[in-house]
């Protein structure tokens, strides 16, 4: 057999796999694709599998242990900031809890109901801390948590963070500044509560992480079919309020010291911060 020949078996060779394979997909009983779906659902549960026993991602339990009881402390204020005016109105030193919420966006919604479920508790709002486009990273690597932290001393932090990274990839950045977000909030005595991003979209990876590092104090709002705001991506005020009542039975349990038709629970400031660039 000289050259020209053998190329010319090679050729039909070729050929011929490649008919066979064709032949075989056409009269396979599930179409490619569903294969296709099939392998990539199997490797984001490996991902996800991996993310969760990963070292460098702690979990809720390894984060909260030998933690001091929390403490339902009161602000101080010097006499040279009484005779500056300098004092900010704090909830009522009574022995009762206080929550600092603290978040993006999602607040908008999420705030009235939040005033309205606390109120009913006889449970004082110190403050409420919006950040319009701010990220775990934001809050991570600036200041901000911690000036708020020494300023409000709340009992129990909630937390409406998230909805800006739903596409971000590098879930062990996103792990990292979580992990630190939480431990500067135990760190100062107080609890946490996460309210997961209510994504509009699917996600690529952080809901999973946040479940992972909150463990139990975590609402997966991303589980949830919510009506949208005009832009599309916000749950509509209406929305907001069904999102609340789902998200009320995984609150941690607060109990006040008082019950009394005069001494009426606090309600602080809203404070609105503008998107800043790192």
């Amino acid at each position: 057999m000289n050259q020209s020949q053998k190329n010319i078996f090679i050729a039909a060779s070729i050929f011929m796999l490649v008919f066979l394979v064709f032949f075989n997909l056409a009269f396979h009983p599930n179409p490619i694709r569903f294969e296709i779906k099939k392998l990539k659902h199997a490797w984001s549960q490996k991902k996800y599998a991996e993310l969760s026993s990963s070292a460098s991602l702690k979990n809720h339990d390894s984060l909260t242990q030998n933690l001091p009881a929390i403490k339902y402390r009161c602000m101080e204020s010097t006499q040279e900031e009484n005779n500056r005016g300098l004092q900010e109105t704090q909830a009522p030193c009574d022995g009762n809890p206080r929550i600092l919420i603290i978040g993006d966006s999602q607040l908008e919604g999420l705030k009235k109901p939040l005033y309205k479920y606390y109120k009913e508790q006889g449970i004082h709002i110190a403050a409420t801390v919006l950040w319009y486009g701010s990220s775990t990273q934001i809050w991570a690597q600036t200041d901000t948590l911690n000036f708020y932290l020494k300023k409000y001393q709340p009992s129990l932090v909630i937390l409406a963070l998230g909805l800006n990274e739903l596409f971000l990839v590098d879930q062990d950045k996103i792990a990292d500044n979580s992990r630190i977000i939480l431990h500067n909030i135990y760190k100062s005595g107080a609890r946490a509560f996460w309210i997961g991003p209510a994504a509009w979209k699917k996600d690529r990876g952080i809901c999973s992480t946040l479940a992972v590092i909150n463990g139990k104090d975590f609402f997966p709002s991303h589980l949830l079919k919510l009506d949208r705001a005009a832009d599309k991506r916000h749950p509509s005020s209406q929305a907001a309020w069904l999102w609340f009542d789902q998200i009320k039975p995984w609150l941690p349990v607060l109990s006040n010291s008082f019950v009394s038709d005069t001494l009426k629970p606090y309600q602080g400031p809203l404070i609105l911060l503008r998107q800043v660039a790192l």
